[in-house]
């Protein structure tokens, strides 16, 4: 028997095993980080949407409640967030 190519095939399959392992936990772990970062953008533009919401509803109270169309902006680098009505429904678009 040849105790070299028996070692070697040995260390062949652990360095695999250890590969899928590595590459594995590393998918995880990316996963994982690109989920927080969707939530906590997702977050981010409805935080924006509920302030011009609010700034929206303001107006709209002093025109007998009516949608119109508009916009809002933050200044300071902050995102803008178009409004447009469409069938009595105000849709809100955060643009950055």
């Amino acid at each position: 028997m040849n105790q070299k190519g028996v070692a070697l095939v040995q260390v062949l399959i652990m360095s695999v095993l250890l590969t899928i392992l590595a590459t594995g936990l590393l998918k995880m772990t990316f996963g994982t980080h690109l989920l927080a970062s969707k939530v906590r953008h997702t977050d981010v533009r409805k935080s924006w949407t509920e302030a011009c919401l609010a700034r929206k509803m303001a107006e709209w109270a002093q025109t007998g409640g009516a949608c119109v169309a508009g916009s809002c902006t933050f200044g300071g680098g902050n995102p803008s967030v178009s409004v447009s009505c469409s069938a009595g429904k105000a849709i809100f678009t955060v643009n950055n």
